[in-house]
């Protein structure tokens, strides 16, 4: 269900759908699982949504007005649920109005939806951001942004059918949207599926890298095949940590750094993001404005030749499009496979080559539709 948060000077009202999503973002922000998101932790995964450390200090400094933990005697520990989710709110905010400067960012725009000055912000994206060089206002320079993965010490689990094999994952960086410079985690293959599926999903546009190392029923605990597929998964992690958009992903966030509760919530990412924005934007008017008239019942009607023919349209040319997308990322992944782990660039070169072509397909049957 939605929320209200109470703050010094607003109530900021969350949708059940905006909770939901923020949900997810404060157990993958809370790294280490203690019920509060430090300041560290808030401050690492502010900027994986915003460009500026003026903007994230400013974030900071509104949600902790929101929040209930600490006291006037103790120093404030972090965020709580609430003041997580209003700095969400205003992580939203800023994306919507492209803010640059710390003062576009304020309360009054998010508790009242019917004022002039109120904005109805979009829901708050922490995976797409490239952050400017300290000379622009941001965190960190792309040299600065180094990532090493090892994946290491396998420890055999479970007995019998359910047995599994759990790997130590360790991860040291000097990215600033990380709140350790090392860290350490337990995941299984299945962790290292998941992240894999769920950017191939959530990535348009981006040759996410090869798994190298299939599913196994039987003997896939034999000495030599587990320390094969410990290269294999080091090899996989380190490729999405050099990657310039895949590093600042929040599923390698939550594959590399994220609590047991955490990973679990960051699983869930596909049901919190159902939602359309537009759809948000509507709801919140809604919820706002007061209903004058009683909804009137549908009314069915059949759909006009046109819309069935741009229907029909989008199928055949989703079809070709979709085909040339997987020859393309095919070509792509086996060229991950030729490529040095910590080199990147012909991997980008193609990709920004198969996008060219995919564009002039497109312009090539475009004419047909018209037909």
């Amino acid at each position: 269900s939605g929320c209200v948060v109470k703050c010094e000077l607003a109530e900021v009202e969350m949708l059940a759908e905006e909770a939901e999503l923020f949900r997810v973002f404060f157990d993958v922000a809370d790294a280490d699982g203690d019920g509060v998101v430090s300041e560290a932790e808030g401050r690492a995964f502010l900027r994986r949504g915003l460009g500026r450390e003026a903007l994230v200090d400013r974030v900071w400094q509104l949600s902790s007005a929101c929040c209930a933990v600490g006291s006037e005697e103790e120093t404030l520990a972090g965020l709580d649920r609430g003041g997580f989710f209003v700095a969400c709110k205003l992580v939203g905010l800023a994306q919507t109005v492209e803010a640059t400067e710390a003062e576009a960012l304020s309360l009054s725009k998010l508790s009242d939806p019917l004022t002039t000055d109120a904005v109805v912000p979009k829901l708050a994206d922490f995976s797409a951001v490239s952050l400017p060089g300290p000379d622009d206002g941001g965190a960190a320079s792309e040299g600065e942004e180094a990532i090493v993965v090892s994946v290491m010490s396998p420890q055999l689990k479970g007995e019998g059918m359910a047995q599994h094999t759990v790997y130590t994952v360790r991860t040291r960086t000097t990215a600033p949207y990380f709140s350790r410079r090392e860290f350490r985690v337990y995941r299984r293959f299945s962790d290292f599926e998941w992240c894999h599926d769920r950017l191939r999903r959530s990535s348009p546009g981006v040759v996410v890298p090869p798994l190298l190392s299939p599913k196994r029923w039987t003997n896939n605990t034999h000495h030599d095949f587990v320390r094969d597929r410990m290269d294999s998964l080091t090899r996989f992690a380190n490729r999405l940590a050099a990657h310039p958009r895949l590093r600042r992903s929040l599923e390698l966030a939550a594959l590399l750094d994220a609590s047991p509760a955490g990973l679990a919530a960051a699983k869930r990412l596909d049901e919190a993001r159902s939602l359309d924005p537009h759809a948000l934007a509507a709801a919140a008017r809604a919820a706002a404005e007061p209903s004058c008239f009683a909804p009137q019942p549908a009314r069915e009607t059949a759909p006009p030749r046109w819309l069935a023919l741009i229907g029909e349209s989008s199928r055949k040319l989703g079809s070709a499009v979709t085909r040339a997308a997987r020859v393309a990322s095919r070509d792509i992944s086996d060229l991950w496979l030729a490529t040095a782990p910590d080199d990147h660039r012909p991997v980008s070169l193609a990709e920004s080559a198969a996008s060219s072509a995919l564009t002039r397909k497109l312009a090539r049957l475009g004419p047909g539709l018209d037909r």
